[in-house]
């Protein structure tokens, strides 16, 4: 079973919480250079995708290897990184020993915290530094294949655990889950120029029932 790290924010994970979430959308690396055809249909085989497209003689000839989601596929799991903090109530002179995050979990007496889920003004460690012994979720992998952003439907947009009214600088509501699930994804990828107008790949992960560890 293949294991990979993946960064959710606060809200998504409150969503997993919820059991409200049960996919998510990343974004397809492809090789430097290579171009996808806009029309193109990717074809899967034993867990690779075939992508068409143009590029260099040496990308398109890696490219018929086929591509492998990252994160994995049907079996393996995914454990979420979210905003986190070790939180020491027996002694406060042994909250040096995590300046440095351990590679494993420590034996001192200590409680973990979550930005998601717990309250209190904590100095929270980002989600890219939680060490996997630290993660509470783990997200079995049901199913993963590549599509278009704008291919997303209204029932796949609610399953991605968006809400209707979000918060934009105000509080605005979503004529649908699909246009919530639009301003989420121009606030995460506008800027990069992979907003929804630009229809980019991306890997659709769904997953079952989290299993939640602290």
């Amino acid at each position: 079973m293949k294991e990979a790290g993946m960064l959710f924010t606060d809200d998504m994970v409150q969503a997993i919480l919820d059991g409200r979430k049960r996919v998510t959308r990343r974004l397809v690396k492809f090789p430097k250079g290579f171009e996808p055809g806009f029309s193109t249909n990717p074809i899967g085989s034993d867990g690779r995708w075939f992508f068409s497209g143009a590029g260099s003689v040496n990308v398109v000839l890696a490219m018929s290897n086929g591509m492998r989601c990252p994160f994995g596929g049907p079996g393996d799991r995914i454990w979420v990184r979210e905003s986190w903090n070790v939180y020491e109530r027996l002694d406060e002179d042994l909250l040096h020993l995590f300046d440095k995050i351990p590679k494993t979990r420590p034996k001192v007496p200590h409680a973990l915290v979550y930005r998601a889920s717990d309250a209190g003004d904590f100095d929270w460690r980002p989600s890219i530094h939680m060490p996997r012994w630290a993660c509470r979720l783990e997200l079995p992998i049901v199913s993963i294949r590549p599509e278009r952003v704008q291919d997303i439907t209204e029932a796949d947009a609610k399953a991605e655990g968006v809400a209707i009214k979000y918060y934009h600088g105000a509080w605005c509501e979503a004529k649908s889950y699909r246009d919530a699930f639009l301003h989420l994804w121009e606030g995460l990828y506008w800027r990069k120029g992979l907003g929804f107008d630009a229809n980019p790949w991306v890997w659709r992960i769904e997953f079952g029932p989290a299993r939640v560890l602290a």
